[in-house]
């Protein structure tokens, strides 16, 4: 019979994200893992695997985080303008401005195949999530502009974490969002007068 762990995953998993998300992937060493969690190399080990898969689980804890955060009712456009304002929001909120630990992983340039594999998995979320919303927004929309307009909103999202650790002001975050948006919304305008000029040149 398998003996019971004598420790809390849920808190080793996130002392294991504070520390990747505090000082990256490259940086944070199995040893101080360990000082972070509390436990011996070989109880980590057991419980996580190595390095790579202890960031997989550290990564997947944030995502679940931040799509708890972002989560909203809203749809179209009104969804891409709350997850724009909650994500500047996030960002002034944390008083050690670590930004967003899967860019920061992104941006070391240190990264093991795997790691960058979890990394750029977090992101391309992001991006299918703001698809998601542009095509509620704007459903005639082919599948090319969609993505072009998702990249766009992505951008923005990686700006204000990037910016954010950098000690941007709130202001200056809000008003990234403030410009994705409106950006998104002139798009959306592209599509109605585009489908008003359609309509109007078709023979009767």
């Amino acid at each position: 019979m398998a003996r019971p762990r004598a420790f809390d995953l849920e808190k080793a998993e996130q002392a294991m994200l504070d520390a990747f998300w505090r000082d990256g992937y490259a940086s944070t060493s199995l040893q101080d893992l360990c000082k972070a969690t509390g436990l011996q190399h070989a109880s980590l080990y057991a419980a996580f695997g190595p390095k790579d898969a202890m960031f997989q689980r550290a990564l997947d804890r944030y995502q679940n985080w931040l799509a708890a955060e972002i989560a909203t009712d809203a749809k179209g456009l009104d969804a891409i303008k709350a997850t724009l304002d909650t994500v500047a929001k996030l960002t002034s909120a944390d008083k050690e401005r670590r930004g967003c630990p899967m860019i920061n992983a992104v941006a070391e340039g240190k990264l093991s195949p795997e790691a960058r594999s979890a990394a750029e998995a977090g992101l391309t979320r992001m991006r299918r999530l703001m698809r998601r919303y542009a095509s509620e927004a704007a459903p005639a929309r082919s599948a090319a502009e969609l993505n072009e307009i998702a990249t766009v909103l992505l951008a923005a999202h990686v700006s204000m974490r990037v910016l954010g650790r950098a000690q941007a002001s709130p202001a200056m975050l809000q008003q990234i969002a403030d410009n994705a948006y409106a950006s998104a919304k002139i798009w959306c305008a592209t599509v109605r007068s585009d489908r008003a000029r359609t309509a109007s040149q078709s023979p009767e």
